[in-house]
Protein backbone atom coordinates (compact mmCIF):
# COMPACT_ATOMS: atom_id res chain seq x y z
CA UNK A 1 0.00 0.00 0.00
CA UNK A 2 2.79 2.24 0.96
CA UNK A 3 4.57 1.61 -2.33
CA UNK A 4 1.14 2.21 -4.63
CA UNK A 5 0.97 5.60 -2.69
CA UNK A 6 4.70 6.60 -2.99
CA UNK A 7 4.25 5.80 -6.99
CA UNK A 8 1.26 7.85 -7.29
CA UNK A 9 3.03 11.16 -5.27
CA UNK A 10 5.88 10.76 -7.98
CA UNK A 11 3.57 10.74 -10.59
CA UNK A 12 1.31 13.68 -9.26
CA UNK A 13 5.11 15.45 -8.48
CA UNK A 14 6.19 14.64 -12.33
CA UNK A 15 2.86 15.90 -13.85
CA UNK A 16 2.80 19.33 -11.78
CA UNK A 17 6.64 19.23 -12.79
CA UNK A 18 6.02 18.80 -16.29
CA UNK A 19 2.79 21.33 -16.17
CA UNK A 20 4.96 23.94 -14.79
CA UNK A 21 7.55 23.70 -17.00
CA UNK A 22 5.46 23.95 -19.99
CA UNK A 23 3.73 27.32 -18.57
CA UNK A 24 6.82 28.73 -17.93
CA UNK A 25 8.22 27.91 -21.75
CA UNK A 26 5.22 29.44 -22.96
CA UNK A 27 5.24 32.37 -20.52
CA UNK A 28 8.81 32.75 -21.88
CA UNK A 29 7.56 32.12 -26.09
CA UNK A 30 5.29 34.84 -25.40
CA UNK A 31 7.22 37.74 -24.84
CA UNK A 32 9.62 36.23 -27.18
CA UNK A 33 9.98 38.84 -29.87
CA UNK A 34 12.10 36.18 -32.27
CA UNK A 35 8.90 34.36 -32.71
CA UNK A 36 5.94 35.57 -34.50
CA UNK A 37 4.15 36.39 -31.78
CA UNK A 38 1.24 38.93 -33.67
CA UNK A 39 0.58 36.64 -36.46
CA UNK A 40 1.46 33.39 -36.33
CA UNK A 41 -1.12 31.43 -34.11
CA UNK A 42 -0.90 28.15 -32.28
CA UNK A 43 -4.24 27.32 -35.10
CA UNK A 44 -5.57 25.44 -31.43
CA UNK A 45 -8.44 26.83 -29.12
CA UNK A 46 -7.26 27.45 -25.58
CA UNK A 47 -9.37 26.11 -22.50
CA UNK A 48 -10.26 29.03 -20.31
CA UNK A 49 -8.74 30.34 -17.88
CA UNK A 50 -5.78 29.58 -19.72
CA UNK A 51 -4.48 33.27 -21.84
CA UNK A 52 -3.70 32.37 -25.25
CA UNK A 53 0.37 32.18 -26.23
CA UNK A 54 -0.61 34.34 -28.90
CA UNK A 55 -2.95 37.67 -28.83
CA UNK A 56 -4.87 38.46 -31.22
CA UNK A 57 -4.08 40.55 -33.85
CA UNK A 58 -4.75 44.48 -33.03
CA UNK A 59 -4.00 43.68 -29.25
CA UNK A 60 -0.27 43.80 -28.78
CA UNK A 61 1.93 46.76 -27.76
CA UNK A 62 4.10 49.02 -30.03
CA UNK A 63 7.16 46.79 -28.31
CA UNK A 64 6.08 43.50 -27.66
CA UNK A 65 8.23 42.23 -24.70
CA UNK A 66 7.59 45.68 -23.22
CA UNK A 67 4.33 46.37 -22.08
CA UNK A 68 2.74 49.51 -21.16
CA UNK A 69 3.61 50.30 -17.48
CA UNK A 70 0.57 50.97 -14.53
CA UNK A 71 0.80 54.00 -12.45
CA UNK A 72 0.53 52.91 -9.23
CA UNK A 73 -3.00 54.15 -8.50
CA UNK A 74 -4.35 52.31 -11.48
CA UNK A 75 -2.17 49.55 -10.05
CA UNK A 76 -3.61 49.98 -6.70
CA UNK A 77 -7.46 50.37 -8.26
CA UNK A 78 -6.59 46.79 -10.13
CA UNK A 79 -5.35 45.24 -6.90
CA UNK A 80 -8.82 46.15 -5.01
CA UNK A 81 -11.26 45.27 -7.54
CA UNK A 82 -9.48 41.73 -8.71
CA UNK A 83 -11.44 39.69 -6.42
CA UNK A 84 -11.81 36.79 -8.60
CA UNK A 85 -8.65 34.72 -8.95
CA UNK A 86 -10.20 32.06 -11.06
CA UNK A 87 -11.24 34.67 -14.01
CA UNK A 88 -10.00 34.13 -16.79
CA UNK A 89 -6.93 36.62 -18.06
CA UNK A 90 -8.20 39.23 -20.41
CA UNK A 91 -6.19 40.40 -23.47
CA UNK A 92 -5.11 44.32 -22.74
CA UNK A 93 -6.80 46.75 -25.27
CA UNK A 94 -4.62 49.18 -26.95
CA UNK A 95 -4.99 52.47 -25.41
CA UNK A 96 -4.09 56.06 -27.15
CA UNK A 97 -0.74 56.41 -24.88
CA UNK A 98 0.23 53.23 -26.79
CA UNK A 99 -1.48 53.19 -30.27
CA UNK A 100 -1.67 49.61 -32.26
CA UNK A 101 1.35 49.84 -34.18
CA UNK A 102 1.62 48.58 -37.22
CA UNK A 103 4.05 45.42 -37.69
CA UNK A 104 6.99 47.33 -39.34
CA UNK A 105 7.70 49.21 -36.28
CA UNK A 106 6.43 46.50 -34.00
CA UNK A 107 9.77 45.27 -32.90
CA UNK A 108 11.45 42.47 -34.14
CA UNK A 109 8.52 40.44 -35.42
CA UNK A 110 8.08 43.82 -37.68
CA UNK A 111 11.14 42.46 -39.43
CA UNK A 112 9.18 39.07 -40.46
CA UNK A 113 5.74 37.78 -41.69
CA UNK A 114 4.33 39.87 -38.30
CA UNK A 115 1.10 41.92 -39.61
CA UNK A 116 -0.37 44.48 -38.29
CA UNK A 117 -4.27 45.39 -36.81
CA UNK A 118 -4.67 47.55 -39.61
CA UNK A 119 -4.67 44.63 -41.94
CA UNK A 120 -6.11 41.76 -39.94
CA UNK A 121 -3.66 39.05 -39.95
CA UNK A 122 -2.28 39.34 -43.64
CA UNK A 123 1.36 38.92 -43.67
CA UNK A 124 3.31 41.60 -44.31
CA UNK A 125 4.15 42.67 -48.04
CA UNK A 126 7.68 41.07 -49.20
CA UNK A 127 10.46 43.47 -50.18
CA UNK A 128 10.39 44.41 -53.78
CA UNK A 129 12.47 42.03 -56.59
CA UNK A 130 14.66 44.69 -58.46
CA UNK A 131 15.60 44.40 -61.82
CA UNK A 132 19.24 46.02 -61.99
CA UNK A 133 22.07 44.88 -64.13
CA UNK A 134 24.01 47.54 -62.29
CA UNK A 135 26.95 49.39 -63.75
CA UNK A 136 26.04 48.45 -67.68
CA UNK A 137 23.13 51.19 -67.03
CA UNK A 138 26.06 54.18 -66.43
CA UNK A 139 29.31 52.55 -67.38
CA UNK A 140 32.22 52.83 -70.43
CA UNK A 141 32.79 50.97 -73.29
CA UNK A 142 36.16 51.19 -74.69
CA UNK A 143 36.63 52.01 -78.71
CA UNK A 144 37.86 49.89 -80.63
CA UNK A 145 38.05 46.85 -78.42
CA UNK A 146 35.47 44.04 -78.89
CA UNK A 147 34.77 42.95 -75.12
CA UNK A 148 32.26 45.36 -73.40
CA UNK A 149 33.41 46.24 -69.83
CA UNK A 150 30.59 47.17 -68.46
CA UNK A 151 29.26 43.43 -67.49
CA UNK A 152 33.19 43.86 -65.34
CA UNK A 153 31.92 46.55 -63.56
CA UNK A 154 27.80 45.91 -63.16
CA UNK A 155 29.10 45.16 -59.01
CA UNK A 156 30.21 48.41 -58.62
CA UNK A 157 26.36 50.41 -58.18
CA UNK A 158 23.62 49.04 -56.51
CA UNK A 159 20.00 49.78 -56.24
CA UNK A 160 17.74 50.55 -53.86
CA UNK A 161 14.74 47.96 -54.94
CA UNK A 162 17.18 45.03 -55.22
CA UNK A 163 15.49 42.97 -52.87
CA UNK A 164 15.08 46.05 -50.54
CA UNK A 165 12.19 47.10 -48.09
CA UNK A 166 11.14 50.70 -47.25
CA UNK A 167 11.09 50.04 -43.92
CA UNK A 168 13.94 48.67 -41.32
CA UNK A 169 14.03 44.90 -41.02
CA UNK A 170 16.42 42.48 -39.35
CA UNK A 171 17.84 39.91 -41.67
CA UNK A 172 20.24 37.99 -43.43
CA UNK A 173 19.66 37.44 -46.91
CA UNK A 174 20.94 36.10 -50.25
CA UNK A 175 20.32 36.39 -54.05
CA UNK A 176 20.83 35.78 -57.50
CA UNK A 177 20.44 37.19 -60.38
CA UNK A 178 21.01 35.74 -64.23
CA UNK A 179 21.05 38.40 -66.95
CA UNK A 180 20.99 36.93 -70.23
CA UNK A 181 23.09 38.86 -72.59
CA UNK A 182 23.56 41.57 -70.57
CA UNK A 183 25.25 44.60 -71.92
CA UNK A 184 24.18 43.43 -75.33
CA UNK A 185 23.22 47.24 -76.66
CA UNK A 186 26.39 48.46 -77.17
CA UNK A 187 28.73 45.93 -78.92
CA UNK A 188 27.74 42.41 -80.35
CA UNK A 189 29.43 40.92 -77.71
CA UNK A 190 27.94 40.81 -74.98
CA UNK A 191 28.22 38.30 -72.03
CA UNK A 192 25.50 35.97 -69.99
CA UNK A 193 25.85 37.37 -66.74
CA UNK A 194 25.47 36.00 -62.96
CA UNK A 195 25.36 37.96 -60.00
CA UNK A 196 25.39 36.92 -56.58
CA UNK A 197 24.55 39.27 -53.57
CA UNK A 198 25.53 38.39 -49.89
CA UNK A 199 24.37 40.91 -46.65
CA UNK A 200 22.31 41.31 -43.36
CA UNK A 201 20.46 43.83 -41.94
CA UNK A 202 19.90 45.05 -38.43
CA UNK A 203 17.66 47.36 -36.50
CA UNK A 204 18.41 49.94 -34.31
CA UNK A 205 16.78 52.62 -31.91
CA UNK A 206 13.50 50.35 -31.04
CA UNK A 207 13.60 49.43 -34.33
CA UNK A 208 12.89 52.94 -36.12
CA UNK A 209 16.12 52.85 -38.02
CA UNK A 210 18.93 49.86 -39.68
CA UNK A 211 21.94 49.63 -41.22
CA UNK A 212 22.55 46.80 -43.62
CA UNK A 213 26.20 45.82 -45.21
CA UNK A 214 26.17 43.82 -49.00
CA UNK A 215 28.55 42.84 -51.18
CA UNK A 216 28.04 41.17 -54.68
CA UNK A 217 30.26 38.69 -56.61
CA UNK A 218 29.71 38.65 -60.87
CA UNK A 219 30.64 36.20 -63.62
CA UNK A 220 30.61 37.47 -66.33
CA UNK A 221 34.10 39.31 -68.05
CA UNK A 222 36.98 39.45 -65.94
CA UNK A 223 38.13 42.71 -64.89
CA UNK A 224 41.83 41.52 -66.33
CA UNK A 225 41.41 41.03 -69.83
CA UNK A 226 44.94 39.84 -71.00
CA UNK A 227 44.32 39.15 -74.77
CA UNK A 228 43.09 42.98 -76.66
CA UNK A 229 43.32 41.01 -80.02
CA UNK A 230 41.08 37.79 -79.66
CA UNK A 231 38.27 38.62 -77.28
CA UNK A 232 36.84 38.59 -74.04
CA UNK A 233 38.03 36.24 -70.95
CA UNK A 234 35.20 35.21 -68.63
CA UNK A 235 35.49 35.47 -64.86
CA UNK A 236 34.55 35.65 -61.61
CA UNK A 237 35.17 39.61 -59.79
CA UNK A 238 34.15 41.05 -56.08
CA UNK A 239 32.20 44.06 -56.32
CA UNK A 240 32.07 46.78 -53.79
CA UNK A 241 30.84 46.75 -50.77
CA UNK A 242 27.51 48.90 -50.30
CA UNK A 243 26.64 50.44 -46.37
CA UNK A 244 22.85 51.50 -46.26
CA UNK A 245 21.19 53.65 -43.47
CA UNK A 246 17.30 53.53 -43.40
CA UNK A 247 14.92 55.16 -41.04
CA UNK A 248 11.13 54.99 -40.37
CA UNK A 249 10.07 58.43 -41.36
CA UNK A 250 6.18 58.21 -40.85
CA UNK A 251 2.91 55.71 -40.38
CA UNK A 252 -0.09 55.17 -39.83
CA UNK A 253 -2.55 51.75 -40.15
CA UNK A 254 -2.06 51.58 -43.87
CA UNK A 255 0.79 53.98 -44.96
CA UNK A 256 4.36 53.75 -43.76
CA UNK A 257 7.12 55.26 -45.27
CA UNK A 258 10.96 55.13 -45.10
CA UNK A 259 13.58 57.14 -46.42
CA UNK A 260 17.83 56.88 -45.85
CA UNK A 261 21.30 56.61 -48.09
CA UNK A 262 23.02 54.04 -49.76
CA UNK A 263 26.69 54.24 -50.09
CA UNK A 264 29.15 52.00 -52.55
CA UNK A 265 32.39 51.97 -51.51
CA UNK A 266 35.33 51.16 -54.12
CA UNK A 267 36.21 47.70 -53.03
CA UNK A 268 36.29 45.99 -56.26
CA UNK A 269 38.54 45.32 -58.79
CA UNK A 270 39.84 47.77 -61.28
CA UNK A 271 39.60 47.02 -64.57
CA UNK A 272 42.15 46.02 -66.74
CA UNK A 273 43.22 45.57 -70.78
CA UNK A 274 47.13 44.63 -69.90
CA UNK A 275 49.25 46.54 -72.14
CA UNK A 276 46.74 49.15 -72.82
CA UNK A 277 45.03 50.82 -70.05
CA UNK A 278 44.00 50.38 -66.19
CA UNK A 279 40.51 51.85 -65.04
CA UNK A 280 40.72 52.20 -61.55
CA UNK A 281 38.08 51.86 -59.29
CA UNK A 282 38.04 54.93 -57.41
CA UNK A 283 34.05 56.17 -57.16
CA UNK A 284 32.07 56.76 -54.44
CA UNK A 285 28.29 56.09 -55.13
CA UNK A 286 25.82 57.93 -52.92
CA UNK A 287 22.13 56.82 -53.13
CA UNK A 288 19.37 58.96 -51.32
CA UNK A 289 15.89 57.35 -51.43
CA UNK A 290 12.72 57.28 -50.30
CA UNK A 291 9.91 55.02 -50.09
CA UNK A 292 6.58 53.70 -49.54
CA UNK A 293 4.37 50.67 -48.73
CA UNK A 294 0.66 50.79 -48.62
CA UNK A 295 -1.54 47.93 -46.81
CA UNK A 296 -5.21 47.84 -46.04
CA UNK A 297 -6.78 44.59 -44.40
CA UNK A 298 -7.13 43.51 -48.16
CA UNK A 299 -4.19 40.63 -49.06
CA UNK A 300 -3.30 43.77 -51.33
CA UNK A 301 -0.12 45.70 -51.30
CA UNK A 302 1.79 48.37 -52.70
CA UNK A 303 4.91 49.80 -52.64
CA UNK A 304 7.04 52.66 -54.34
CA UNK A 305 11.04 54.23 -54.24
CA UNK A 306 12.32 56.96 -56.11
CA UNK A 307 16.27 57.33 -55.76
CA UNK A 308 19.40 59.22 -57.12
CA UNK A 309 22.46 57.80 -57.47
CA UNK A 310 25.71 60.69 -57.84
CA UNK A 311 28.68 59.80 -58.61
CA UNK A 312 31.65 61.79 -55.88
CA UNK A 313 34.52 61.33 -58.14
CA UNK A 314 36.04 60.02 -61.80
CA UNK A 315 38.05 56.98 -62.26
CA UNK A 316 41.59 57.31 -62.80
CA UNK A 317 42.68 56.59 -66.21
CA UNK A 318 45.97 54.80 -66.51
CA UNK A 319 48.16 54.41 -69.92
CA UNK A 320 50.04 51.43 -70.36
CA UNK A 321 53.28 53.79 -69.28
CA UNK A 322 52.07 54.13 -66.04
CA UNK A 323 51.24 57.90 -67.00
CA UNK A 324 47.27 59.64 -65.72
CA UNK A 325 45.51 60.47 -69.08
CA UNK A 326 42.41 61.59 -67.32
CA UNK A 327 39.61 60.87 -64.87
CA UNK A 328 36.13 59.43 -66.46
CA UNK A 329 32.79 60.33 -64.70
CA UNK A 330 30.13 58.02 -64.81
CA UNK A 331 26.56 59.32 -64.92
CA UNK A 332 24.46 59.94 -62.63
CA UNK A 333 21.22 58.54 -62.34
CA UNK A 334 17.58 58.58 -61.54
CA UNK A 335 15.57 55.71 -60.49
CA UNK A 336 11.73 55.33 -60.10
CA UNK A 337 9.85 51.79 -59.30
CA UNK A 338 6.37 50.76 -57.97
CA UNK A 339 5.79 47.24 -57.00
CA UNK A 340 2.11 45.87 -56.33
CA UNK A 341 1.00 42.66 -55.44
CA UNK A 342 -1.45 40.07 -53.21
CA UNK A 343 -1.16 37.52 -50.53
CA UNK A 344 -2.79 34.30 -52.78
CA UNK A 345 -2.58 31.81 -50.07
CA UNK A 346 -2.11 33.24 -46.21
CA UNK A 347 -1.99 29.91 -43.12
CA UNK A 348 -0.94 31.39 -39.82
CA UNK A 349 -0.67 28.54 -37.76
CA UNK A 350 3.15 27.85 -36.22
CA UNK A 351 2.77 24.64 -37.42
CA UNK A 352 1.91 25.09 -41.16
CA UNK A 353 5.02 24.20 -43.27
CA UNK A 354 3.88 27.18 -45.82
CA UNK A 355 2.47 30.87 -44.49
CA UNK A 356 1.97 32.47 -47.12
CA UNK A 357 2.11 32.87 -50.86
CA UNK A 358 2.13 36.30 -52.69
CA UNK A 359 2.70 37.26 -56.36
CA UNK A 360 4.52 40.77 -57.32
CA UNK A 361 4.24 42.57 -60.40
CA UNK A 362 6.85 45.74 -60.85
CA UNK A 363 7.91 48.38 -62.78
CA UNK A 364 11.53 49.81 -63.33
CA UNK A 365 12.79 53.13 -64.36
CA UNK A 366 15.60 53.94 -64.55
CA UNK A 367 17.62 57.31 -66.30
CA UNK A 368 20.68 59.18 -66.77
CA UNK A 369 20.79 62.96 -65.24
CA UNK A 370 23.74 63.85 -67.46
CA UNK A 371 26.01 63.17 -70.16
CA UNK A 372 28.16 60.37 -71.10
CA UNK A 373 31.95 61.68 -70.44
CA UNK A 374 35.08 60.03 -72.37
CA UNK A 375 39.15 59.87 -71.70
CA UNK A 376 41.12 59.85 -74.03
CA UNK A 377 44.41 57.44 -74.04
CA UNK A 378 47.63 56.54 -75.71
CA UNK A 379 46.76 52.40 -76.10
CA UNK A 380 48.91 50.03 -76.58
CA UNK A 381 52.25 49.87 -79.38
CA UNK A 382 52.57 45.57 -79.46
CA UNK A 383 51.06 43.34 -82.11
CA UNK A 384 47.24 43.52 -82.14
CA UNK A 385 47.16 46.05 -79.95
CA UNK A 386 44.48 49.28 -79.82
CA UNK A 387 44.79 51.92 -82.30
CA UNK A 388 46.63 55.06 -80.30
CA UNK A 389 44.39 57.94 -78.96
CA UNK A 390 41.40 55.22 -78.87
CA UNK A 391 39.22 56.70 -76.39
CA UNK A 392 37.40 55.51 -73.57
CA UNK A 393 33.53 56.60 -73.32
CA UNK A 394 29.62 56.25 -72.81
CA UNK A 395 27.38 56.98 -75.34
CA UNK A 396 23.88 59.13 -74.95
CA UNK A 397 21.41 59.43 -72.15
CA UNK A 398 19.46 56.41 -71.13
CA UNK A 399 15.94 56.00 -70.32
CA UNK A 400 15.41 52.30 -69.66
CA UNK A 401 12.17 50.29 -68.54
CA UNK A 402 12.10 46.95 -67.55
CA UNK A 403 9.42 44.87 -65.96
CA UNK A 404 9.77 42.20 -62.97
CA UNK A 405 7.15 39.49 -62.12
CA UNK A 406 7.63 36.80 -59.25
CA UNK A 407 6.15 34.87 -56.35
CA UNK A 408 7.23 34.72 -52.58
CA UNK A 409 7.02 32.18 -50.53
CA UNK A 410 6.68 32.81 -46.39
CA UNK A 411 7.55 29.71 -44.20
CA UNK A 412 8.21 30.95 -40.74
CA UNK A 413 10.91 33.36 -40.46
CA UNK A 414 11.99 32.48 -44.12
CA UNK A 415 10.93 34.32 -47.21
CA UNK A 416 11.64 32.66 -50.80
CA UNK A 417 11.06 34.49 -53.94
CA UNK A 418 11.61 33.56 -57.37
CA UNK A 419 10.92 35.97 -60.44
CA UNK A 420 12.08 37.05 -64.15
CA UNK A 421 12.32 40.36 -65.65
CA UNK A 422 12.63 42.18 -68.86
CA UNK A 423 13.42 45.44 -71.18
CA UNK A 424 10.00 46.80 -72.52
CA UNK A 425 12.16 49.12 -74.75
CA UNK A 426 14.78 47.73 -77.27
CA UNK A 427 17.96 49.48 -78.62
CA UNK A 428 20.17 51.66 -76.74
CA UNK A 429 17.53 51.57 -74.16
CA UNK A 430 17.99 47.45 -73.28
CA UNK A 431 20.58 46.35 -70.63
CA UNK A 432 19.71 42.76 -71.43
CA UNK A 433 17.19 40.06 -73.30
CA UNK A 434 16.05 38.97 -69.74
CA UNK A 435 16.88 38.02 -66.23
CA UNK A 436 16.23 35.22 -63.73
CA UNK A 437 16.33 35.96 -59.98
CA UNK A 438 16.36 34.25 -56.86
CA UNK A 439 16.10 35.78 -53.28
CA UNK A 440 16.37 34.42 -50.05
CA UNK A 441 15.42 36.15 -47.10
CA UNK A 442 15.92 34.95 -43.02
CA UNK A 443 14.51 37.27 -40.67
CA UNK A 444 14.75 37.17 -36.84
Amino acid sequence: MTTSRNRRRVLIALICGFSFTHAATDTVNATDANLVSTVVQDCCEPTPPITPICPPVGEYYLTPSSPPEESSAEASETDADDTDDDAPAEPVAQSDDFPTASAFAAGATASTVAASSANSGQLNAPNMLGDFFGAGFGGFAIIGYPPLSNPAISNRRFKYTENISPLPQDRVFFSYNYFDDAGGFDTVNSVDLSRYHFGGEKTFADEMFSVEFRIMVNDGYDATQTDAANGPQEGATFGNLMIGLKSLLYQTDRLQIGGGLLMALPTAEDTEIEGEVTIENDAVYIGPYLGFLAQDDSPFFLQGVLQTEFVTVGDRVVNNDGSLAGRFNEQNFLYASLSGGAWLYTNTCRSACINGVAALAELHYSSSLNDGDFVEFTGGTGAGALAADTLLARGANFDILNATFGFAIQTGMTNIRVGGGFPLRDGTDEAFDSEFLLQINRFF
